[in-house]
């Protein structure tokens, strides 16, 4: 039993880190006929007989195919082509409610995070593992569904942005599919379709009244990044009451009810951003703020 690792091992993990990015970040489109090589092991690993291999552009097209053929065969046990004007109308209410369950990929594939894992394991390790040639042979494609007796695979997306090892485009999808499904991102941070504006939107025509309304402390803390902690606090009219190094207590009006509050200004060297965050009203200095925030006036290292 492996109990720790030597030098040499800890050494190793960088090189199999970037092969999983690698592997993340291939786009390549695959065919019908990998495909159906592909969906004939499948097969005999699950035992099953695929009379139909589907591709589809892209994940959300994959989905709803795989949850039509599911509700002809489970529900309403019908094939699709027998499929009424109500039965359609039921299978749109149908894939709607169960789109909560729908695992929305991040960076492509299904095995594709674990693989360089396996491959740390078997070459650097040097554990012995039972035959895994269906995860090997499985990484050309994107995501798939095996059903009973069809199987779908999505294709991979038409390109992925990066900044370093997160997903980030500060002026578009950051991951686009050949179905249409698009993906943004800042830094890493999944920007949803209610604030896909923040991405789309140059610094200098964005509304900092707009700040406020957001909720999400990740998204707000991208919108802090990308229009710059003092242009946006000089906007909502914020007033400095104590400063201290990297840190500053100001009093900011957020439209809410509570009128001017304070807020504690800080930067983060660990991520190289601005965060602001809300403290006690009793805060009138920096180190009430640190202490409220951290129940101690040390400053922290790292913000978390």
């Amino acid at each position: 039993m492996i109990t720790s690792l030597t030098p040499e091992q800890e050494a190793k993990i960088q090189e199999y880190k970037e092969m999983n990015i690698k592997l993340n970040l291939n786009c390549n489109k695959f065919n019908q006929t990998e495909a159906e090589v592909y969906a004939k092991k499948m097969g005999e690993f699950l035992e099953r007989d695929f009379k139909k291999v589907i591709i589809c552009d892209g994940p959300i097209d994959a989905w709803r195919l795989t949850r039509e053929y599911f509700y002809a065969s489970e529900v309403a046990n019908k094939k699709l082509e027998d499929f009424t004007d109500q039965d359609k109308k039921d299978i749109a209410k149908f894939i709607k409610e169960d789109a909560n369950f729908f695992i929305r990929p991040y960076f492509d594939g299904c095995w594709n995070v674990w693989y360089s894992i396996i491959k740390y394991y078997e070459e650097v390790l040097n554990i012995e593992l039972p035959d895994y040639s269906i995860v090997e042979d499985s990484l050309k494609f994107g995501m798939i569904f095996p059903l009973k007796e069809v199987i779908i695979f999505a294709q991979k997306p038409l390109y992925i942005k990066i900044n370093g090892e997160n997903a980030h485009c500060s002026t578009g999808p950051a991951i686009e599919y050949r179905d249409g499904f698009k993906m943004y991102f800042l830094n890493g941070v999944n920007i949803p379709k209610k604030y896909e504006w923040l991405v789309n939107t140059s610094v200098d025509e964005l509304d900092c009244n707009e700040f406020p309304k957001i909720k999400n402390v990740e998204i707000r803390r991208e919108f802090l990044r990308k229009v710059g902690a003092e242009q946006l606090i000089e906007k909502l009219g914020a007033e400095t009451i104590d400063e201290e190094g990297d840190y500053s207590l100001i009093l900011l009006d957020l439209k809410g009810e509570t009128g001017k509050w304070p807020y504690l200004k800080m930067r983060n060297p660990s991520i190289n951003c601005w965060h602001v965050e809300a403290v006690s009203k009793e805060c009138k200095t920096v180190a009430d703020a640190i202490a409220f925030r951290n129940g101690t006036k040390i400053k922290p290292e790292i913000l978390t």
